[in-house]
């Protein structure tokens, strides 16, 4: 029985280790926050159970930031300029 489940919960984990090639950098429209957001549902929707953890490396992490800096900088030169 243990074992049975054992394999069910490895081919599940198989399944849903898949390689999502994301671009992150400063061209409008990227938002790496909302990336993160939609993760955990295309993988729970693909093995019916729901990640609580996700693993990136640090060139994906620092890539992330970029964005966000960009994004702040706008919001924030937006402000002063009203």
């Amino acid at each position: 029985m243990f074992r049975s489940e054992f394999r069910r919960g490895i081919t599940a984990i198989a399944a849903a280790a898949t390689n999502t090639a994301l671009t992150w950098d400063n061209t409008a429209g990227k938002n790496p926050d909302q990336d993160l957001k939609n993760e955990p549902h295309h993988r729970h929707t693909a093995t019916g159970i729901r990640p609580n953890r996700i693993l990136y490396g640090d060139t994906a992490f620092n890539k992330r930031a970029s964005p966000m800096k960009a994004r702040l900088a706008r919001r924030l030169l937006g402000r002063l300029l009203r």
